[in-house]
């Protein structure tokens, strides 16, 4: 699955109170998650061998310049990541909100010799965990506990193929909230409304909350992105997840969580519960252990070397960019592909 997407510029003071905010609210949540609270459990811990390529072909083209991104995965609450390794050895950083991260390497045509490609691979162990709610001990939070800061807002703002501004899904979102629901049970009131209304069909790229809705179908990333689109026009906070899962290769997947009042951010796997139709209430808040979380939103603008800030959209796989020309007009232009693969560490 390829996310492609645009992203609405933050000034500098609006990017300053996001990252302010994102940094008070991880050490005033630090209790929340906790994995020792009450209130979500983090159990069950298998880990992962994992390999990310870049591959640019360059081969028909005179570059004058290329870079290539590859996501990098963070800690939190439900997997550590450790030994990160770049080849070649190249810068990893984040994006404007620092809700994603990534390898990044630029070359120019300084370097001796025409490229005939560009190539870049990340390797880590990851140490994935099962979340383990308590729903009912959740659902005592109310809405009106929410802190109107930036981190909330940016979270419940409209984004490119997120339509929270879309009358429909205002209209589905205002059902959802009903009277003196709490987060919890509004988050689960969408959930029920888009598995009870979409069938899961594969499609050939991200097309969004409206497209879902319009047409009632799509896959991972339709699902979650009409899940998040329902929760923000109600007010919660919620957010894409994009990442992959740790045992398999090039087994792109995509996800969602919204976050309670003061505390954990709560996992959501919309099109899983449709698939699983068993398990539909299990991947309501709960997930397992074998998914790997590469991206925790679907906007992501990064400073290039010479692109200034950059409009990535999704970074499930990665990105890239080139400067040139062709070397015929017949030529293939630059393309890029891109390949993880995850194998399970056994322990001893």
């Amino acid at each position: 699955m390829k996310h492609i997407t645009t992203m609405p510029r933050f000034n500098r003071r609006e990017m300053l109170a996001l990252a302010l905010a994102a940094a008070a609210g991880s050490r005033q949540n630090a209790f929340a998650q906790d994995p020792s609270s009450d209130l979500v459990k983090y159990v069950d811990a298998r880990s992962f061998a994992i390999r990310h390529r870049a591959s640019l072909d360059l081969a028909d083209a005179e570059a004058d310049a290329a870079e290539l991104w590859i996501p990098v995965p963070r800690d939190d609450p439900r997997q550590i990541v450790h030994d990160v390794v770049t080849e070649p050895r190249v810068p990893i950083v984040s994006d404007s909100t620092g809700l994603a991260r990534v390898a990044r390497l630029f070359v120019t045509n300084r370097l001796p010799g025409r490229l005939s490609s560009l190539d870049l691979e990340v390797r880590y162990r990851v140490t994935c965990r099962r979340t383990a709610p308590d729903r009912a001990a959740l659902a005592q939070y109310t809405v009106r506990e929410y802190k109107k800061d930036a981190m909330y807002r940016h979270h419940t703002r409209a984004a490119t193929l997120v339509e929270t501004t879309d009358r429909r899904i205002r209209e589905i979102a205002k059902e959802c909230r009903g009277r003196d629901r709490s987060p919890v049970e509004i988050a689960r009131a969408a959930y029920d409304w888009v598995l009870d209304h979409v069938a899961y069909r594969e499609l050939d790229d991200f097309r969004g909350a409206v497209y879902c809705l319009e047409h009632g179908q799509g896959e991972c990333g339709e699902y979650s992105a009409l899940w998040v689109a329902i929760c923000r026009a109600a007010g919660v906070p919620a957010r894409i997840v994009s990442g992959f899962w740790g045992d398999e290769e090039d087994g792109w997947h995509c996800w969602a969580e919204f976050m309670r009042p003061n505390g954990p951010w709560l996992p959501v796997d919309a099109s899983m519960g449709d698939q699983s139709p068993m398990r539909r209430d299990y991947f309501f808040c709960a997930t397992d252990n074998r998914r790997v979380a590469l991206c925790r939103t679907n906007d992501v603008e990064l400073r290039g070397v010479k692109t200034g800030l950059g409009k990535i959209g999704s970074l499930q796989i990665g990105a890239w960019w080139w400067q040139g020309r062709r070397l015929a007009p017949e030529a293939r232009a630059p393309e890029a592909a891109f390949h993880v693969v995850g194998r399970p560490i056994e322990l001893a």
